[in-house]
């Protein structure tokens, strides 16, 4: 469901997209970053947005974000949503999605639900890029080592050869693994980025280690993926 205008008058029973700004850009990579282990997913999407001094322009409300509002230092009070930031000063040009929270685990059909409307703003924007980020669980002594997941077996291998990241396997839970195989059907090419931390506190180090990995894969040029 698309809304524009400043204000929704709606009842809350599913997600909706909220687009208040429309913003210039060209072929612009989608950048996802949300709460999970040690936070490095939403730490290193945050990071791109204060780099490149990213601008708001939509949010994700959904019932199966959590039942409260988060107030800030003055007083003002705000649903839990998903922010869609528009990164025009970057090359390439990026739509970053953060968030505070997470869907509930056992809402399966929002997790679709906010995917979709996640890969519409893609579509809507021209994207043929996304990259999700997240953490991997694991010991003290495999801590920042950085795992790839991708759309097809051929950029798996670009991102282990050219950017000397390790094949990741097993299973992707959330938006950052649903997000990549629902782009893959429609036709979008990705990564999932997931760097392996302790887990146990906001782990900074492993996010700035996703963030500068993305960031230089990006600065080289994404590979053409096969079709």
């Amino acid at each position: 469901t698309f809304s524009g205008g400043n204000h929704l008058r709606l009842r809350m029973r599913q997600a909706v997209l909220h687009e208040f700004e429309a913003p210039r850009l060209q072929a612009p990579v989608l950048v996802v970053g949300l709460p999970g282990m040690g936070h490095v997913g939403k730490i290193a999407a945050q990071m791109f947005v204060e780099s490149f001094r990213c601008e708001l322009f939509a949010e994700i409300y959904s019932p199966s974000l959590p039942d409260f509002v988060l107030v800030d230092e003055r007083g003002i009070c705000r649903l839990p949503s998903y922010q869609f930031w528009a990164c025009p000063t970057s090359k390439p040009n990026l739509i970053v999605v953060t968030g505070e929270h997470n869907l509930s685990p056992d809402a399966v059909l929002a997790h679709y639900e906010v995917c979709g409307l996640m890969l519409d703003v893609a579509d809507k924007h021209d994207c043929r890029w996304i990259v999700t980020l997240d953490g991997y669980g694991t010991s003290p002594s495999r801590s920042g080592k950085i795992f790839v997941a991708s759309t097809s077996s051929k950029l798996a291998e670009t991102a282990v050869e050219k950017y000397g990241a390790s094949l990741y396997r097993g299973r992707i839970t959330g938006i950052p693994g649903l997000l990549l195989g629902l782009a893959k059907l429609r036709g979008l090419d990705g990564f999932c980025v997931l760097g392996s931390t302790v887990g146990a506190t906001a782990d900074h180090v492993v996010a700035a280690r996703v963030y500068g990995f993305v960031n230089d894969m990006l600065k080289s040029g994404l590979p053409s993926a096969p079709r």
